[in-house]
C-alpha cells in the first residue's frame, strides 16, 4: 500500500519533496490524530505558513511505483490523500494510468473538497460519498468520551456532520477564540465604516492583521464567519431549534447582530465569504481580499 499526500519544503526536506521523505511524519500523524483534517497536516509538519501541494514530481513516483512488480501481494493499492491538491501538470500525468491502470494496481483518491477536482480527473473515477454523520452519532461517541449529554447535544449539531470538527470544538481551542476576536472587531468596523473615517481605518489594520496569518488559518477564520452569519440568520428567523452557536464575547449583542442578516441579504454575504476564500486559496493577497470583503460585507449589512 502506497500513501501519497500534500507536501511542502520544510527544514529536513528541502528538495525532491515527495511523500515518501515524509512517511514517518505520516505515520505519527495518523496515529495521534486520526481524525485529522489538512490543517491538521500541515500543522504537524510546521507549515502554517505554506500551502502543500501534490506535484509533478509526485505523480512520476507514482508511475515509478506502477512500473515496479509488486513482491509482498499480488494487490497494490495508491490512495492518494486530499486529491484536489493534484496540480495541473500532476493530474494530466495520471490521466493515462487512471484510465488504464496496471493489472493488479488499485487507485483510491480521497477529498474533502471533491468539488475542486479536475473534470477529466472526476471522468475516470467512480465516485464513493460518505456522507456527514447524524447528530445523535456524534453526541453519542462525545458522551461515551466523558462529556455531559447537553454540551455533547450542542457540540454534536455545531459540528455539522463531522466527527473530527466536534473534537476539535470540544478541546476549546485558541484558534476559535481568536477567529471570535477578530469576527467581533471585524464586524464592529464594519458597521461603523460607512460612516466613521476611523472604523475604514480599523477595517485596513484588520485586514493587514489577518494577511500576515497562514493561508489555511484565513480560511479557517473565513469558514467561521460563514458558521456565525449562517447562526445569525437563523436567530433572525425565530428557530431557536438550529441555532447552537455560543459567542463568549460579553460586549457583543448576537440578537442585536442577527437583525441585520436577512433573507434579503444572506445569500450574498455567504457568495462573498466564498468567493474571498476562492481567492486566498489561490494566493491572492490576503490584504486585498480582506479589505474588499469588509467593505462588501459592510454594505450588505446596511442594505
Amino acid at each position: 500500500m502506497y500513501f501519497f499526500f500534500p507536501v511542502a519544503a520544510t527544514e529536513k526536506v528541502k528538495k525532491n519533496v515527495v511523500s515518501k521523505r515524509f512517511l514517518t511524519d505520516w505515520r505519527s500523524f495518523l496515529s495521534g490524530n486520526p481524525y485529522g483534517d489538512l490543517h491538521d497536516w500541515y500543522r504537524h509538519l510546521g507549515l502554517e505558513r505554506k500551502q502543500g501541494k501534490i506535484g509533478v514530481d509526485e505523480a512520476c513516483e507514482i508511475v515509478r511505483q506502477l512500473a515496479l512488480k509488486p513482491f509482498l501481494s499480488s494487490y497494490r493499492v495508491l490512495m492518494i490523500w486530499q486529491a484536489h491538491k493534484l496540480n495541473n501538470q500532476a493530474a494530466n500525468k495520471l490521466l493515462k494510468v487512471l484510465e488504464e491502470p496496471p493489472g493488479n494496481a488499485v487507485f483510491i483518491l480521497l477529498s474533502d473538497s471533491p468539488g475542486e477536482l479536475l473534470p477529466t480527473l472526476v471522468s475516470r473515477m467512480q465516485r464513493v460519498v460518505f456522507k456527514p454523520l447524524s447528530a445523535d452519532a456524534i453526541s453519542k461517541a462525545l458522551q461515551d468520551e466523558g462529556m455531559g449529554e447537553s454540551r455533547a447535544n450542542r457540540i454534536a449539531y455545531q459540528a455539522q456532520g463531522s466527527y473530527r470538527e466536534a473534537l476539535y470544538l470540544s478541546a476549546a481551542t485558541n484558534d476559535a477564540a481568536q477567529f471570535e476576536q477578530w469576527f467581533v472587531r471585524w464586524i464592529r468596523s464594519a458597521f461603523k465604516s460607512l460612516k466613521t473615517p476611523r472604523a475604514l481605518q480599523e477595517l485596513i489594520a484588520l485586514a493587514a492583521e489577518l494577511s500576515r496569518q497562514s493561508r489555511e488559518e484565513q480560511k479557517q477564520f473565513l469558514s467561521f464567519s460563514m458558521l456565525v452569519f449562517r447562526q445569525a440568520f437563523l436567530r433572525h428567523c425565530d428557530l431557536s431549534t438550529l441555532h447552537f452557536l455560543e459567542l463568549k464575547s460579553a460586549d457583543f449583542k448576537f440578537d442585536s447582530f442577527s437583525t441585520y442578516v436577512k433573507a434579503t441579504n444572506i445569500a450574498q454575504i455567504l457568495h462573498e465569504l466564498n468567493e474571498a476564500f476562492y481567492h486566498i486559496e489561490r494566493h491572492v493577497s490576503g490584504k486585498v481580499v480582506f479589505l474588499d470583503l469588509s467593505v462588501k460585507i459592510a454594505r450588505l449589512l446596511h442594505s
